[in-house]
């Protein structure tokens, strides 16, 4: 896997469609000084963009339905 802890988004791994447990760990791995969230789609969030920062919008059964972005 190449390094994509300075990219924006995980495109050497799909993980839409994985659960939002599964992701997290992928994004950990990855990096682990990411602050991840797990949350609904339709969860309400601040704008604020922070790279720090990944949130994993889930589907009603957990998996996810958007590839996770930092911000």
């Amino acid at each position: 896997m190449s390094n994509t802890a300075t990219t924006s988004t995980w495109p050497d791994k799909i993980l839409k469609g994985m659960s939002g447990e599964e992701a997290q760990k992928e994004i950990k791995n990855v990096d682990p000084s990411l602050e991840t969230h797990v949350l609904p789609e339709d969860a309400i969030v601040t704008e604020d963009y922070r790279l720090d920062r990944v949130r994993i919008f889930v589907d009603t059964q957990g998996k996810v339905v958007n590839q996770p972005q930092k911000g």
